[in-house]
């Protein structure tokens, strides 16, 4: 029973598990982001630090529902999917740099509450770049646990594949995509002598 529900889990994480995951990242990053930049200075405040979260973990909550980063096919992340998530990411970090910017030149800051939701554009930017990579990574561990765990423990019919270019590449990640196939690729063969040693990934 145990083991069925490790591997339903492995095959079927809810998308919305996916999204919590992305969004717990977001806020420990940004926590981490603020205390790298602010220790150096003396003046890491965590409290102020939660108190601007929500506003950060809701503009990266939004553009993640408007780019759909979170549903994706987790055990068949690629290139795409990492895509996604630095897009997401980059116009997160231009969403809350123009808030900055914004309170910055239009308010008045000697005003404490205008002063407090002034973002620092070097917490915003490193914070961007290492929620970006955390995610990234977290994906690209979901996927190798599964291989792990369930890809190299299939007992089933042994495939060779013929043809290493494209259509090779989508007979791949058609046969990883059907949770009924006991396939079992090999190898592949390819008439085009450059492709041999080669993994697709």
């Amino acid at each position: 029973m145990i083991s069925k529900t490790k591997n339903n889990l492995l095959k079927n994480l809810p998308r919305w598990v996916i999204l919590v995951i992305d969004l717990n990242i977001v806020a420990f990053t940004y926590i981490i982001s603020n205390f790298i930049i602010n220790n150096f200075t003396n003046n890491f405040n965590l409290v102020n630090v939660y108190l601007k979260l929500p506003i950060v973990v809701t503009v990266y909550a939004i553009l993640y529902l408007l780019f759909g980063t979170y549903k994706g096919v987790i055990r068949q992340t690629g290139l795409k999917d990492a895509q996604n998530v630095f897009i997401a990411n980059i116009l997160s970090f231009f969403v809350l740099l123009t808030f900055s910017v914004f309170i910055r030149n239009t308010m008045d800051l000697t005003d404490e509450t205008v002063h407090f939701y002034r973002f620092s554009y070097s917490i915003l930017f490193i914070h961007s770049f290492v929620a970006t990579v955390a995610m990234v990574f977290a994906r690209i561990s979901y996927k190798s646990t599964y291989a792990y765990y369930l890809g190299n423990n299939k007992r089933g019919k042994k495939v060779i594949i013929y043809g290493a270019g494209d259509s090779g590449a989508i007979t791949l990640n058609a046969l990883a995509a059907d949770q009924k196939s006991d396939a079992q690729v090999l190898c592949f063969i390819d008439d085009d002598p450059k492709k041999s040693g080669k993994k697709i990934n």
